[in-house]
């Protein structure tokens, strides 16, 4: 039953193109620029200058292009390869039905029809999440610091803060970059946590064409009243909320998230009229495979969400949703049955994997620390 293997992914010269090389310009939490959300940094991407064509015109580019074009997988392309591996639909293979689209809606009044950016404000965050690291977290590289000087030992706690250029902290670079956002179609705020301190709500501040279309991908914990105003004058916003189970289980692996609050700024955001979708995007692991049936269960009853995105965790690999016990792998499958939208993550989930040994030692580490109890998880 939970013998499924990676298919072997042959690729032509056409299905190595990816549109987000060549649409999307991503500024990465260490103030680094990227071609996308889920690449992998490699130390030679570069930095943020107050021109972002210098990027895209950089060698950097036309390297990845060259590899993309000779049908060789870039190294900091593995999440897609990865996907593609397991017969699931990547980043890239996406890119070409979703920059179609955005070209559509855009094509009538936008100075570039289909590009769009990301944008992340260092790693400054107000969760220790699970799956995450020192790269998108301040709290956890304090955690890690903290858990070394006590003699707490891992090999993921010893991985090192990254040293981040703060080109935000230069309100002429700042200033700049956001006004370049006005040729954008969509415009895209992850973390870190985007909600945390207050150059977002100044960014967005400072671009004027406000059929601009904004995404904010949040944990929802915070929802500032200042974010708020400026979030309301545009026309169309999209919210992604990242929740990795019910209740005490986000509490758990989203630490220290507070549930009651994170539904009363749900609420909050869900009151503005420009808010045209809002989508739950959990974080699916060898921890928390078993528990999607009752997120989903929770999301439709609450009427806020109008759509649900599921990925895979692939690093740190000891929480591939592979490594699940086959009796959360069983509750896996019979909630696919029930919420068909979960099957977009079952090939990764019903793999086969080494067990949850290597996990439950490091959220028992995790505990020693912070008092927590790795039995919220129900993983027995």
């Amino acid at each position: 039953m939970f013998g499924l293997k990676k298919q072997n992914c042959h690729h032509t010269q056409n299905k190595m193109k990816c549109k987000w090389l060549t649409n999307h310009t991503s500024i990465d939490s260490t103030g680094r620029v990227r071609p996308c959300c889920t690449w992998r940094n490699r130390g030679d991407e570069p930095l943020v200058t107050d021109n972002l064509d210098d990027y895209r015109n950089s060698d950097f580019v036309k390297n990845i292009q060259k590899q993309l074009e000779d049908n060789i997988w870039p190294k900091g392309c593995e999440d897609c390869r990865l996907d593609e591996e397991y017969g699931s639909p990547s980043m890239r293979t996406k890119s070409f039905s979703d920059y179609k689209i955005l070209y559509d809606l855009s094509k009538d009044h936008a100075i570039n029809p289909g590009r769009d950016a990301e944008i992340k404000f260092g790693n400054l965050c107000n969760l220790k999440c699970a799956m995450c690291s020192p790269y998108n977290s301040s709290l956890i590289a304090k955690e890690y610091d903290d858990m070394l000087s006590n003699g707490i030992n891992h090999e993921l706690i010893k991985r090192k803060t990254p040293n981040v250029n703060a080109w935000y902290e230069d309100d002429n670079i700042l200033s700049s970059v956001a006004k370049q956002m006005n040729d954008m179609t969509l415009i895209k705020f992850s973390g870190g946590e985007p909600t945390v301190n207050s150059y977002l709500a100044n960014f967005l501040k400072q671009i004027d064409n406000k059929r601009v279309r904004i995404q904010i991908t949040t944990n929802g914990n915070n929802w500032p009243q200042k974010l708020h105003d400026e979030v309301a004058k545009f026309k169309r916003v999209k919210l992604t909320i990242s929740l990795d189970g019910y209740g005490k289980v986000n509490e758990y692996i989203r630490y220290p998230s507070n549930w009651k609050k994170i539904t009363n700024n749900l609420l909050k955001m869900k009151s503005l009229s420009n808010v045209k979708k809002i989508i739950l995007s959990p974080t699916v692991a060898s921890y928390n495979v078993h528990q999607m049936g009752k997120l989903c269960e929770w999301a439709k009853s609450s009427n806020i969400f109008h759509e649900q995105q599921f990925h895979s965790v692939y690093a740190p690999s000891i929480f591939h949703p592979s490594h699940a016990s086959e009796k959360m792998k069983k509750q896996f499958e019979n909630d696919c049955k029930k919420y068909k939208q979960l099957k977009s993550i079952s090939s990764q989930v019903l793999s086969n994997g080494d067990g949850l040994a290597k996990t439950v030692e490091y959220f028992k580490l995790l505990d020693k620390h912070r008092g927590t109890n790795i039995s919220v998880l129900e993983l027995d």
